[in-house]
């Protein structure tokens, strides 16, 4: 079935095609804010079409929390029904926390809030642009929290959906 993957942290580096954008959203314990904005994402990527398919089959979504507290979990069942009432399905979430090693592949980090963002920023060992907060870094990768104001975060100047 061809749309917006999964994400290729818990794969094999062999399969699938090549993908143009890899996002990750993080949240405190990966079971309700993060999981809900990844399914958005790539539910949404997935019926937006491009020339060559869906924008999905461009983009590698996927989430994470700052700690351990529910890895191996389902998704709060609070956020999976808003998700169903909202006409989205949750295609059996797991919890899982931030690795580092992940940085090397990812173009864009999405921290729910500005704790989540200064908490992976103090881990040993994780390399952050200086320039990732809120807003645009042409740095891989590029981290941004959701802010007050809207911003948009451009990782790169190629277009995903290959225009």
């Amino acid at each position: 079935m061809a749309g917006c993957r999964a994400s290729r942290l818990d794969r094999s580096p062999n399969g699938g095609p090549a993908v143009s954008l890899q996002v990750c959203f993080v949240c405190t314990g990966n079971i309700c804010r993060s999981p809900m904005a990844e399914v958005v994402l790539r539910t949404l990527a997935d019926r937006t079409p491009t020339g060559q398919g869906s924008l999905g089959d461009q983009l590698e979504v996927s989430s994470a929390g700052t700690g351990p507290w529910h890895v191996g979990e389902a998704m709060d069942p609070r956020a999976a029904d808003v998700l169903v009432a909202s006409g989205y399905l949750d295609p059996g979430h797991r919890a899982r926390q931030f690795q580092v090693a992940w940085l090397d592949q990812l173009d864009l980090v999405v921290c729910l809030d500005r704790r989540h963002l200064e908490t992976l920023r103090g881990w040993p060992d994780a390399s952050w642009p200086s320039s990732s907060s809120c807003g645009a870094s042409t740095r891989r990768p590029a981290a941004t929290s959701m802010c007050p104001t809207p911003t948009t975060a451009v990782p790169r100047t190629s277009s995903v959906a290959g225009s």
